[in-house]
């Protein structure tokens, strides 16, 4: 029947004296809308049926039906049957055949949403008290329970408050704010879903969710939650978050810098993204929270059956960006065992450069040093740095520099060999006995006259405790790479080789400085005494300690320093605690500083090995006196080169970068090319695969330079530095080398 009949059903119902209740149903909402508005213009008391409800909860039977025996006036009653489809079928049908067997004080009118099926009655003449307005039957709203952390703005607080909500046509989700759940409603006719938690809510957002449950804690989803509310979609949240979202994988180079709440929301990003990196899509299907990723992308190289040189780059970048701290030793151990060390080693963790040293010593000690180096350059860069030559007569004042620079070349070459390796090589061990007693070095310019003819105004002078010449290679090379430009000359320290008798050149002013490395060669620690473990797991720190003193002169050239000169007192040897050999001789006095040198008596014999200095006998090879305590980790005071010779550096900031360029095309193997270098240089020389040659000026062109290749030099693809004095001026640049049988274009 139509909306205007039912209408006037009601009217009649009224003035006709029936106490028993009557029935009008609505098959959608917009009719009950505008039944509401109807009845604003009759004078029929209206109630919602919330008044019946408990606090949080639907219609209470036994209230509702007490509670309709108070009222007086006649009266409309709505939303009931709404609420009571939270309870069932049943249970409307059981209310619905109650109530029209009541008589009550006045006229109530039930009004009632989708019911029709319910009015089925044996007693035919309740078929006056109900009445059904035709119209299409729309759809249940969905009901949703929230918390107040999930619950958006404007939602309905108590489910006892939802009635007039779901009778509302406007109303396609409603969400209540309730401690209800699902499970309180089993016989529910809504469809009923829980946003109760967090993760309930981002689940609600994008089902994606749902697969990552275990991935974080409560306070975790949280704070995701709160960050995105107000947001569309988990897309347009990583987009405002990260800047991009087809390519997160862009963003691991931030990722070190993140705290711990952006990890976990990147991390579960990547889990929902698509990754093109097949590193970091192996590492994240694995990883089961964000602080375990940096572990899982180390150990990718478990799940890739072939893995090769893209993958290693590829992991060893993301490692770098990850900034893994520590790494697991099963895992390290395993991937160790699983083929070639190497191909999986990197040079980021501290148990990692620990377990490169112990292969090189125990494994590649018989390596060619050449060789040696290519092996460690991609897995251990800074090693090979240190390893490779540096150019003694670049350094050298020009009195016999050629002569004393070769030798210097020949001997640092195989002491940073040796001491990599844990070995003394036969060539070194003669070389150190003929200079004992030939002691060259006296042909080799004094420290203090050198430093006393530098430039050292608007200089800042940087004292290091303990710093010999075998890491020039190193601190040039990294001055390099910071855009700096390092001068080397190289000087004779004072005999014995003991800070008290190498200070006096210094103002007071300067005389402090960096002892860390002096320090580290005396004191070691468990991991590094000699007498506890052989290998050179100290040089780590070496080089690290290297580094923090050239961040210190980067600072000093920013604060205002036109230039930094690192300086020097004397060096330290390592073979000389390798060799663990004390001398066959008595001297009357005990050895001291580790044996290296012992009190001057009348009574003693002076071996040709030993000098006499200072009132000390001081030992030029690497044995020691009886009576000194081993020492641990280097030692100093002896006379031999590495304890003796010691670095005057002078580094400045480059101020303009130098143009280099090969002119010369199809270069063959012991011929010679033209290299252009822009500007005026004194002297330029080139590095190809660890041979270092002259470059001559070219004959009516100040900046072309003719370098002759070494016959030992085959062809190849190289990689070439160029110098300038001791100073480099470029590093890595690509050349080829072509066989003297190569055949030559026809161009004709």
């Amino acid at each position: 029947m139509s909306f205007e009949e039912g209408i006037k059903k009601i009217d009649e119902y009224m003035k006709e004296g029936n106490l028993q209740p009557f029935f009008i149903n609505f098959n959608n909402r917009s009719q009950i809308q505008e039944f509401r508005e109807k009845l604003l213009y009759r004078n029929y008391e209206k109630l919602d049926a919330s008044e019946f409800c408990n606090k949080d909860y639907v219609l209470n039977v036994s209230d509702f039906y007490y509670k309709l025996g108070e009222l007086t006036k006649p009266t409309v009653i709505f939303s009931a049957t709404s609420f009571l489809r939270f309870l069932g079928n049943s249970t409307i049908k059981e209310v619905i055949n109650n109530l029209i067997n009541q008589s009550y004080n006045t006229q109530i009118v039930i009004v009632c949403y989708r019911c029709e099926d319910y009015f089925h009655f044996n007693n035919p003449r309740y078929k006056a008290n109900y009445f059904v307005v035709e119209g299409s039957r729309d759809k249940f709203p969905a009901i949703e329970f929230a918390s107040l952390k999930t619950a958006p703005e404007n939602s309905i607080v108590g489910i006892d408050h939802i009635g007039e909500a779901i009778e509302d046509p406007k109303n396609e989700i409603i969400t209540i704010i309730t401690n209800r759940s699902k499970a309180d409603f089993k016989y529910s006719l809504y469809s009923i879903t829980e946003v109760k938690t967090s993760f309930d809510y981002l689940c609600k957002l994008d089902s994606r969710f749902n697969i990552l449950k275990g991935l974080g804690k409560d306070n975790q989803w949280d704070y995701l939650c709160t960050k995105m509310k107000g947001e569309k979609n988990f897309e347009e949240f990583i987009q405002s978050e990260f800047d991009v979202f087809k390519n997160l994988e862009k963003v691991i180079r931030e990722y070190k810098n993140f705290d711990k709440e952006k990890k976990w929301v990147y991390f579960i990003a990547l889990k929902l993204g698509q990754i093109e990196n097949i590193i970091l899509k192996i590492a994240i299907e694995n990883s089961k929270s964000y602080e375990n990723l940096e572990k899982e992308v180390y150990k990718t190289p478990m799940y890739i059956e072939s893995y090769n040189d893209d993958h290693y780059t590829q992991r060893k970048k993301l490692l770098k960006e990850l900034d893994i701290e520590q790494l697991d030793y099963n895992t390290l151990d395993y991937l160790c065992a699983k083929g070639n060390p190497f191909n999986y080693l990197t040079d980021i963790t501290q148990i990692e450069r620990e377990k490169i040293i112990e292969i090189v010593c125990k494994k590649y000690s018989t390596l060619e040093k050449k060789d040696l180096i290519k092996l460690l350059e991609r897995v251990y860069p800074d090693l090979a740095i240190y390893l490779e030559e540096f150019d003694f007569v670049t350094a050298l004042a020009d009195v016999k520099k050629e002569e004393i620079g070769k030798l210097l070349n020949n001997y640092f070459s195989m002491y940073t060999h040796c001491k990599v390796t844990n070995q003394i090589f036969d060539e070194l061990q003669a070389i150190v006995n003929a200079e004992a007693e030939k002691r060259s070095f006296n042909e080799i310019d004094a420290r203090e006259s050198i430093y006393y003819s530098l430039d050292k105004d608007k200089a800042k002078i940087y004292f290091v405790d303990g710093m010999g010449v075998e890491y020039l290679n190193y601190i040039r090379k990294k001055c390099h790479d910071k855009e700096l430009d390092c001068y080397i000359k190289v000087g004779r320290a004072s005999l014995p080789t003991l800070t008290e008798f190498n200070k006096e050149f210094l103002d007071e002013k300067d005389k402090q400085g960096n002892k860390e490395l002096d320090e580290l060669k005396h004191g070691g620690t468990t991991t590094y005494d000699y007498n506890k473990t052989k290998l050179p797991l100290y040089l780590i720190r070496e080089l690290k300690i290297i580094d923090g003193i050239l961040k210190d002169v980067e600072r000093e050239l920013n604060s205002g320093y036109e230039k930094v000169v690192l300086v020097s007192d004397h060096g330290a040897s390592r073979l000389a605690v390798i060799s663990e050999s004390e001398i066959k001789c008595e001297m009357k006095e005990k050895g001291e500083h580790s044996g290296r040198c012992c009190k001057v008596s009348d009574l003693d014999e002076q071996p040709p090995f030993v000098t006499k200095e200072e009132e000390y006998w001081v030992i030029a090879n690497y044995q020691r006196f009886k009576g000194g305590r081993k020492a641990s980790v280097e030692v100093h005071g002896g006379a031999t080169l590495e304890e003796v010779l010691v670095p005057l550096i002078e580094i400045k900031s480059r101020n303009e970068k130098v143009m280099i360029d090969i002119m010369s095309k199809n270069i063959k193997a012991k011929s010679s090319f033209d290299l252009f270098v822009s500007g005026i240089h004194e002297k330029i020389s080139v590095k190809i695969d660890g041979k270092i040659m002259d470059a001559s000026p070219k004959e009516g062109n100040a900046s072309v330079y003719v370098v002759k290749l070494s016959g030992e030099i085959k062809a190849g693809q190289y990689k070439m530095d160029v110098f300038e004095g001791s100073n480099l001026i470029k590093d890595n640049m690509d050349i080829e080398i072509e066989s003297l049988a190569a055949k030559v274009e026809d161009y004709f």
